[in-house]
């Protein structure tokens, strides 16, 4: 049988200082968050540098909006 997890308020989690690394609030409780694959790094760095390309090539001064 697995321990009961402790629960913490949204207030609280804002509140405290993680001086072990970050951490992510899910479902009312304080978990460690995961870091990127570098694959993962790769693909967002070449999806980045691709855009500033096609950005530079048409001259186009729009800001792109994610989310």
């Amino acid at each position: 049988m697995g321990a009961i997890p402790t629960l913490v308020s949204p207030t609280e989690y804002l509140e405290t200082a993680f001086p072990d690394g970050d951490h992510e609030y899910v479902d009312g409780q304080v978990v460690e968050r995961t870091m990127a694959e570098k694959d993962n790094s790769t693909a967002h760095r070449r999806i980045i540098l691709l855009l500033l390309d096609l950005r530079t090539a048409t001259s186009s001064r729009r800001f792109l909006s994610f989310g």
